[in-house]
């Protein structure tokens, strides 16, 4: 090892040349990245807005990140998992949003939009207790992509929508 060949090179590097947070074997705390924040950020702006109806008057253009934030807290409250992690990672936040404004565009309101939100989570969560329960055995949860890219999910709430 060259160190062991150079007479005081090692107590010379080691008393100042390296910067004390570098000689620390201590690892320091990871922080939630400023992408998760804000995404956290944007899930409980959603759920606040959601819940003390100030949506009113959002377009189906803005409607994505409202919808998106809806199912997030909606999925921490049934599931007991957080999301916002995986809606940080790449362009997933994007992509939900996108899916979600196009289901506001097909219904044609955003409150119609938030009511079809609440009316597939009300149905899963009937779905989870029975889960729980042992009565029902699947693996099956309510992603985003199952929300707002299934045609079939749509349909199912204007069907039921329909008979009133």
């Amino acid at each position: 090892m060259v160190l062991r060949r150079i007479p005081g090179l090692r107590a010379r590097l080691a008393a100042s040349s390296i910067p004390a947070v570098l000689q620390s074997k201590a690892t320091p705390k990871k922080r939630p990245s400023p992408k998760v924040e804000q995404i956290r950020a944007r899930v409980e702006a959603a759920w606040t807005a959601s819940q003390q109806d100030t949506w009113k008057g959002t377009g189906p253009e803005q409607s994505g990140p409202l919808l998106v934030g809806l199912w997030a807290k909606l999925h921490e409250e049934i599931y007991e998992v957080d999301v916002v992690p995986t809606l940080a990672t790449g362009s997933e936040w994007m992509k939900a949003t996108v899916a979600a404004k196009r289901v506001a565009h097909r219904l044609g309101d955003v409150g119609v939009a938030l009511e079809f939100v609440t009316w597939a989570w009300r149905a899963e969560e009937r779905q989870e207790r029975r889960r729980r329960s042992g009565e029902i055995d699947n693996e099956w949860r309510m992603s985003w992509q199952n929300l707002f890219l299934r045609p079939g999910t749509v349909l199912d709430f204007l069907a039921v929508r329909r008979r009133g």
